[in-house]
């Protein structure tokens, strides 16, 4: 909780604490609160003319309501509003359909955690509490939720604008000291705008305290943006965001900073692409699911609160496996070149993620030409042995003639696919291969299975999808840093108690732990917890990808410097399965950097940190004078680029 003043019990005069009502104590699990009328258009269906769509009864009471505004102000009352509605569609039951969103603001309201401790604190100091709000629900009601939720007390008071035609900033403080007989200097309140809530209250000699905790955060209002377009459910994300950041703890700014991109980012991203599967799975009409190791490990706590939410019968099982365990039982060099590519990322890093092999690799690697890549390679005595640990593993998990599975990967080749599907097809457990479904799909996609993949948020080899979110590689670093686990890479199999058991590379759970995983989350469950609160705004056919697109934008493009310090910790794994030393995902620059990019542009970055950092964060991370050479070079660069330009535009420079 942030800490926020509380007046001191010693003051001569006595002190009254106000509060706001809404997002200051009670908030709604869901935004922006107008989502609550496309609940209420689904619940009054029964009510409206046929074909009246919740959609449509939404955008007319959002519209009834500012025609009521212009002519009322803050007269402005529900009654008022749907008078109005009477003139818009036309029902006969117009007083039930009030008290469906009397019902439904009522179970859409839950407690601001950070209000409730300030309330509190300001009772345990002996101070008169009231409350004031610019609403136009009835007092009634207000009163009704606040002692619903243990805020209120008998000696309260509460002040409605609606109640008094006027708002905060605008004569209602002025109501509330005449009303209780005190000056304003001896009125501290709490609320969550700046405007009215705090410089309303400063202009008339009172304090003003700014209450933020549940106001949306930037993720939280772009997934908002989306809310009619996705019939709700993106509103209910949003709100299910603010869910996990009032409601798991963070004691840090890094702590802060993990959990806020952890609902507002991550959860969405996910929650959106395991809601994807189920559906793939219910239309391919399968019944189980093999997520594999280790991008598939968030999915699976995702998958436990959706599977009831959306009736999809489906088994879900977590495959231990990686490209290096798989590719390495294999005895041909070829498939190691395939899934690797050696000219690419050399032959270290190959020899280090397949394991053991022949002694006489180590003596050709410096020999080793892109045009002669794996020629004179011969897979060790070992692989014969690493196959038959796999297959058994594999017969384990009930891959040898399983139902109607399918696998889950990430993305973003398919590599990892196409080479357990070869396994299972050459050892006879499987007559057709099994679909893999990805969240991304690269254009460069391993033979000979692609026919049998599809991808949720891009195919760049069917050119389907949403193209260039991101700069880059930006888009697969983000999503394997979301998708991390809590586990080390798969480097192999053993037997252990009377089973075959995966071998993990030690090290990655102490760093995910120092990092801040359970964090991450801990804050993705509670995110899950806030959205599964209120199935019927749950649509599981909504399409999330613009609204996803626009949050992933934000913050890979603009963090802020607090995600940048915390996110940008995160250890990058650069390949090997065994590596000792990861590299942060966005190491800082030093002062080599601005003649870098004077000289590179903005392709300088890659050659300055490694192929999987992350641009911005970079940027942020760095020392103010750092960062402030870097922007002014590649600003002097774009404007020598636009004047060029410009010039041979002119003739005076000649094309070539």
């Amino acid at each position: 909780m942030t800490n926020l003043p509380v007046p001191s019990s010693t003051s001569a005069a006595p002190v009254v604490c106000s509060f706001d009502v809404f997002d200051t104590v009670l908030t709604r699990t869901v935004s922006p609160p107008t989502a609550a009328f496309m609940l209420v258009g689904r619940r009054a269906a029964e009510l409206l003319p046929p074909g009246y769509t919740p959609r449509a009864f939404a955008e007319a009471r959002q519209a009834a309501e500012q025609r009521v505004l212009r002519w009322h102000g803050a007269h402005m009352t529900l009654d008022a509003i749907y008078r109005e509605l009477e003139h818009t569609i036309h029902t006969a039951d117009w007083a039930r359909i009030k008290e469906i969103e009397l019902e439904v603001e009522h179970e859409l309201l839950i407690p601001v955690p950070d209000g409730q401790k300030l309330l509190e604190n300001c009772r345990k100091r002996g101070h008169a509490v009231v409350f004031v709000s610019d609403m136009y629900l009835p007092h009634a009601f207000i009163q009704t939720q606040l002692d619903h939720h243990g805020l209120w007390m008998p000696a309260d008071r509460l002040f409605v604008s609606c109640d008094y035609g006027c708002k905060k900033g605008h004569g209602l403080f002025d109501v509330v000291c005449e009303t209780l007989d005190i000056s304003p200097t001896h009125l501290t309140h709490y609320g969550n705008c700046p405007h009215a809530d705090v410089q309303g209250m400063q202009t008339r000699g009172g304090t003003g305290v700014h209450v933020t905790a549940a106001n949306p955060s930037r993720y939280e209002a772009a997934l908002g943006q989306w809310s009619d377009q996705t019939n709700g459910l993106s509103a209910l994300m949003a709100g299910a965001s603010r869910y996990a950041r009032l409601h798991q703890s963070a004691n840090s700014p890094h702590e802060r900073a993990l959990r806020s991109v952890a609902s507002g980012v991550l959860a969405p991203v996910c929650t959106s692409f395991a809601m994807w599967l189920l559906q793939q799975a219910k239309a391919h009409q399968l019944t189980r699911l093999y997520v594999t190791a280790r991008d598939g490990h968030v999915l699976l706590p995702i998958f436990r609160y959706l599977a009831s939410l959306m009736e999809v019968e489906c088994e879900i099982r977590y495959l231990y496996v990686s490209r290096s365990a798989v590719a390495a039982a294999y005895h041909d060099p070829d498939v190691w070149d395939r899934s690797f590519e050696f000219d690419k990322v050399g032959m270290d890093t190959v020899t280090q993620r397949i394991g053991a092999l022949s002694s006489g690799i180590a003596a050709q690697k410096s020999m080793m030409e892109p045009s002669v890549k794996t020629s004179g390679l011969q897979a060790d005595a070992h692989a014969h042995e690493r196959r038959q640990l796999l297959c058994e593993y594999l017969r384990q998990e009930g891959l040898d003639a399983p139902p109607r599975s399918g696998f889950v990967d990430v993305g973003w080749k398919g590599t990892v696919h196409s080479l357990l599907n070869d396994v299972l097809l050459d050892e006879g457990m499987i007559d057709t291969p099994l679909p893999g479904f990805f969240f991304g799909l690269s254009a460069k996609q391993q033979e000979p299975h692609k026919a049998h993949r599809t991808a949720y948020f891009f195919d760049a080899h069917r050119d389907a999808g949403y193209r260039n979110v991101l700069q880059g590689s930006g888009m697969y670093t983000l999503l394997e840093t979301f998708c991390t686990a809590d586990h080390g890479s798969v480097i192999g199999y053993e037997h252990k108690d009377n089973s075959v058991r995966p071998v993990l590379e030690p090290a990655w759970p102490a760093r995910m732990e120092a990092w801040g995983l359970p964090i991450v989350r801990n804050a993705v469950d509670a995110f899950l917890e806030g959205l599964t609160q209120h199935p019927a705004l749950f649509n599981a056919t909504a399409d999330m990808r613009p609204a996803l697109a626009k949050c992933i934008q934000l913050f890979w493009d603009t963090p802020t410097a607090a995600e940048a310090e915390a996110w940008g910790q995160f250890p990058r794994e650069q390949g090997g399965a065994h590596e000792k030393d990861p590299k942060p995902l966005a190491p800082r620059y030093t002062w080599s950097a601005p003649a870098a990019f004077a000289r590179y542009g903005s392709s300088a970055h890659e050659r300055l940190t490694h192929k999987f950092s992350w641009p911005a964060a970079s940027l942020q991370r760095s020392s103010p004078a750092i960062r402030r050479s870097i922007e002014k070079v590649l600003a002097m660069r774009e404007k020598a680029r636009w004047v060029y330009h410009a010039l041979r535009r002119r003739g005076v420079i000649p094309h070539r």
